[in-house]
């Protein structure tokens, strides 16, 4: 596969061209990775409401009823639910790893075994996450199906 990257000031939007011999799965998954960065989450910083992009955060969590959202400079808030908060990231790279915390895959950094059958994940950041039991298998299909 060939990428190319043509650099134009008089270009007004920015677009991408895809060209491929046939649609298939492998092409799809692409440009579901391009959409992404198009995406926002709304959420508030400081008394400030901004548009967070879905591709800069790294983890979502919910402590004591309050969803936060989490890039590498800032905590965020999200006044919805988590289960709001992923359905609206559900097309992307985000994985529920426990009952309160939702992970964007592109920043997990590595995985290893935990006490309790469970998993700590290593995010982009260095923080450290625990991935629970009951959510190990979702986390084996995505690893699965990104392989294929």
């Amino acid at each position: 596969m060939k990428v190319y990257v043509e650099e134009n000031e008089a270009i007004a939007e920015e677009s991408v061209l895809i060209r491929c011999m046939k649609h298939n799965e492998r092409i799809e998954k692409l440009a579901k990775l391009i959409r992404r960065f198009e995406k926002t989450v709304p959420v508030e910083t400081d008394g400030e409401k901004i548009q967070l992009s879905m591709d800069s955060i790294i983890y979502a969590e919910t402590v004591d009823r309050k969803t936060y959202v989490y890039d590498d400079k800032k905590i965020y808030v999200y006044k919805e639910s988590l289960v709001k908060l992923e359905q609206l990231l559900a097309h992307g790279s985000f994985l529920r790893i426990s009952k309160t915390t939702i992970l964007n895959m592109h920043h997990l950094y590595s995985i290893k075994p935990y006490v309790n059958h469970r998993l700590l994940a290593t995010l982009s950041n260095n923080e450290t996450l625990l991935i629970s039991r009951s959510y190990i298998k979702n986390l084996k299909e995505y690893l699965k199906d990104w392989e294929d």
